[in-house]
């Protein structure tokens, strides 16, 4: 598991998505995958972050980007708490 000051990249493997079930912070994260934070957090404190697959965030689950010259973004459909954003 990274680690606050590694920068997360998940590009390749098997499997279609990510499930993030725990506290999770990093740097930074690329992520071409979904991405699905079921509970727990993730949270980037530095640099930019790309959430290239779709974005799922449960009720009660949370994610947060801070820090100086902190950047995330996504570019597939993102579902927070059952919305479509």
């Amino acid at each position: 598991m990274p680690g606050t000051t590694n920068n997360a990249t998940i590009t390749n493997g098997t499997g279609a998505s990510v499930v993030i079930s725990s506290a999770v912070s990093v740097a930074s994260i690329l992520c071409n995958k979904a991405l699905t934070i079921s509970s727990g957090s993730l949270t980037v404190t530095a640099r930019a972050s790309s959430l290239q697959g779709a974005l799922t965030v449960a009720s009660g689950a949370t994610l947060s980007a801070s820090g100086d010259d902190t950047t995330l973004s996504s570019r597939g459909t993102v579902i927070a708490d059952g919305q479509s954003k």
